[in-house]
């Protein structure tokens, strides 16, 4: 008798029968015509389900593939093996903010430095040029710029290589084999957290990252076992020194590079 209702079966998937009455086919039907469109914002639309929309595609013979209304390289951390991806892990670490539970990785810097988004918009091979966003706060004279990259798949890979939320005064530096991607890490950790200026260094952040850096520069300076060079400010840590044995140190690490810091670049640069 059920049959005999159903004169039309409209499709045929994994051996069974499918009537979809028009109505139901809408939703589909206007996902596919407007490409523009995510899946969030139809089901928002018709007021249904996303996974709903999808077993309907599937039975109608549609393939589904996500969209994002902001394209970029999601893969970018996949498998890192080039000094540019070492560099921005060591950024992330010094100036970057992960969200686990809502799956992005946000950057915010100050005016003097907002071309370096547009550095990092370009690594990420980002199709929309309005990622980069102008945060204007009214109790503070000079605007922000960020840029946010929402990804479970980019979080995912960054957690593999110690970048974590809540990280702040937590941050565990990630070691490389190889000397060319550990310096550019390095080098990426100095531009988000480092001081450079003439004969002096500091570094701010956690315990372990400071001991990270003073490793790295013990291979060209001898510490004093008896002076204190790393010194306590709450949760935090800084890494001080003071000689001219920096300014060749700085050099080694910013010298002979290919992503930087432009500001910091310079300062070395003028040593």
């Amino acid at each position: 008798n059920r049959i005999k209702t159903y004169q039309n079966f409209t499709f045929f998937y994994e051996d069974k029968y499918y009537c979809i009455p028009l109505e139901e086919q809408e939703p589909i039907k206007y996902f596919i015509e407007n490409s523009n469109c995510s899946l969030k914002e139809v089901a928002r639309k018709f007021k249904i389900k996303c996974d709903t929309i999808k077993r309907r595609m599937a039975v109608m013979g549609y393939n589904y593939s996500q969209r994002y209304s902001n394209k970029f390289n999601r893969s970018a951390f996949k498998i890192i093996n080039t000094e540019e991806q070492a560099y921005w892990l060591g950024f992330f670490l010094a100036d970057g903010y992960i969200n686990e539970e809502r799956n992005f990785l946000s950057i915010k810097l100050g005016k003097k430095d907002h071309e370096h988004l547009k550095k990092l918009a370009n690594f990420f091979k980002c199709e929309n040029e309005d990622m980069i966003k102008e945060e204007d706060y009214e109790n503070k004279p000079n605007p922000c710029y960020s840029i946010c990259f929402n990804s479970k798949e980019l979080v995912n890979d960054l957690k593999k290589y110690n970048l974590f939320q809540r990280k702040s005064g937590k941050e565990i530096p990630f070691l490389f084999e190889n000397e060319v991607l550990q310096k550019a890490y390095l080098r990426g950790m100095i531009d988000g957290d480092g001081h450079v200026e003439n004969g002096y260094f500091k570094y701010v952040g956690s315990l372990e990252s400071c001991e990270f850096v003073k490793k790295y520069f013990s291979k060209f300076y001898s510490f004093n076992e008896e002076c204190k060079y790393i010194y306590p400010h709450g949760i935090i840590y800084s890494f001080e020194i003071r000689s001219i044995k920096v300014n060749e140190i700085l050099k080694d690490i910013y010298l002979n590079s290919s992503i930087y810091l432009d500001r910091k670049y310079k300062e070395v640069l003028s040593f």
